[in-house]
């Protein structure tokens, strides 16, 4: 198994550092200035909620990499294309989970700063990541991997 970097496939930053550095930063935000007032509790339950399934849809997703026997880390060399346990739905769970525990925790937190940030942080990871593996992936797996863009979407 081989899977040492390969250097022809680049990311602007590891997607949890995107992620937690866009919630810092919409947590900071919220410090200085809250866009919302007073707890909602209702709304917290949800957040709650929606950060549990994040979790696992990231979990799931890793576990089934590990599996798989293939690289997790961006830039890693890919020794199979994977397509079963939550890639069946989405070719990108783990960072849909990443997504979800921000907002979840946004929604705990009430602070509609993060969920701002969050977009931000969406963009970043779709052109500054996701364009790129997919780009090493069509490489790698010219017909596999066109085959699953065909009917796996890319969030969900």
């Amino acid at each position: 198994m081989n899977t040492a970097p390969d250097r022809s496939f680049r990311v602007v930053a590891p997607p949890p550092l995107v992620f937690l550095g866009g919630f810092m930063l919409g947590l900071a935000l919220n410090a200085w200035h809250p866009l919302t007032r007073g707890p909602l509790p209702v709304i917290a339950w949800v957040g709650a909620a929606l950060a549990v399934v994040g979790v696992t849809c990231a979990i799931a997703a890793a576990l089934t990499f590990r599996r798989a026997g293939t690289g997790l880390e961006p830039g890693t060399a890919a020794t199979t294309l994977v397509t079963t346990g939550p890639y069946r739905w989405s070719r990108n769970p783990i960072y849909v989970g990443m997504t979800a525990v921000s907002a979840g925790l946004a929604l705990v937190l009430n602070a509609l700063w993060i969920l701002l940030t969050l977009v931000a942080v969406i963009v970043v990871v779709q052109q500054g990541v996701i364009r790129h593996e997919e780009r090493y992936l069509s490489d790698r797996f010219p017909q596999d991997y066109g085959a699953y863009r065909a009917r796996v979407r890319r969030w969900l």
